[in-house]
């Protein structure tokens, strides 16, 4: 008995041992493509090379994301993305490389900048990559996108011009600014890209004039999304406004620890696991 015994018991430490050392192997392959991912995010310190006032807070909730964002100064004007892929993880991250291409093919190589243009472009290079054989796209991306148009001479050194335009178009993500402590929303077009996107299908471009100091953000779905709290419940939209609107005022790098802060404390009390992706982007046009 006890031999037979013995015999079990090194067996099962032997399957322990190959279940480790396999686990092991599929974190250091995650880890690499993090890395990856990693080297197709624009860094902050590009971002702040424009907006000096800016900050990024992007959390995967596994090791790689879903999310990502995209950043380029092109001669006359500069261009910010947030996008949420379909699905978390390894398989949220390979979109976000398609997503990537997607991008640079659009907007690098075919030399298109007017936002809503752009993401009208999206799903017909995604459908090119990935209809099956019925011919349907079933991964989608939800994204903002945002073009600030330089002044002349000036660039964006905006303290010398009195206006600064900015073009925005979204698919399910709006974008909030916030003006003399004043909140506004404009709003998505309901209608992700790829989902079921119907055949003529044109997603809005939204012009708006910028005279004064203001906080514009992109966000992904993440922050919102997130339970926690005493009820244990979702952050919702509205409480993600009133918590931007309450620190806009404020120099970017106290924002950035203020909703760190928040929607950690958020997930503690009620002990839950961040559920999904985040991307919240600011930058303050002034």
């Amino acid at each position: 008995m006890n031999e037979s015994l013995s015999a079990t018991l090194g067996q099962v430490q032997e399957q322990k041992l190959i279940i480790e050392k396999k686990n092991d192997d599929i974190v250091a392959s995650i880890n690499y493509a993090l890395r990856i991912q990693k080297a197709i995010l624009p860094t902050i310190t590009q971002i702040r090379e424009v907006f000096p006032e800016s900050f990024v807070f992007y959390k995967p909730r596994d090791i790689v994301s879903g999310d990502f964002y995209w950043f380029k100064e092109l001669p006359n004007c500069t261009i910010l993305i947030a996008v949420d892929c379909t699905g978390h993880g390894v398989s949220g991250a390979f979109m976000t490389m398609i997503g990537n291409t997607i991008l640079n093919q659009i907007i690098e190589e075919q030399g298109i900048t007017a936002p809503n243009t752009i993401i009208n472009q999206v799903p017909v290079l995604l459908t090119k990559i990935l209809a099956a054989n019925d011919g349907k796209v079933r991964d989608s991306m939800d994204l903002a996108v945002l073009r600030i148009l330089k002044a002349p001479k000036t660039a964006l050194q905006l303290t010398d011009v009195k206006e600064v335009k900015i073009e925005y178009a979204g698919a399910m993500f709006p974008l909030y600014y916030i003006q003399n402590q004043e909140f506004n929303e404009i709003k998505a077009d309901k209608m992700p890209i790829g989902l079921s996107i119907e055949k003529d299908f044109a997603y809005t471009k939204h012009e708006l004039m910028i005279d004064k100091p203001t906080m514009i953000y992109l966000a992904s779905d993440g922050y919102q999304d997130q339970f926690g709290g005493k009820d244990n419940r979702r952050f919702m939209k509205k409480q993600l406004r009133e918590l931007l609107q309450s620190i806009a005022h404020q120099d970017v790098a106290t924002q950035e620890k203020i909703v760190v802060k928040t929607i950690t404390e958020w997930q503690v009390e009620a002990n839950e696991p961040q559920t999904d992706d985040i991307t919240l982007i600011g930058i303050r046009i002034a």
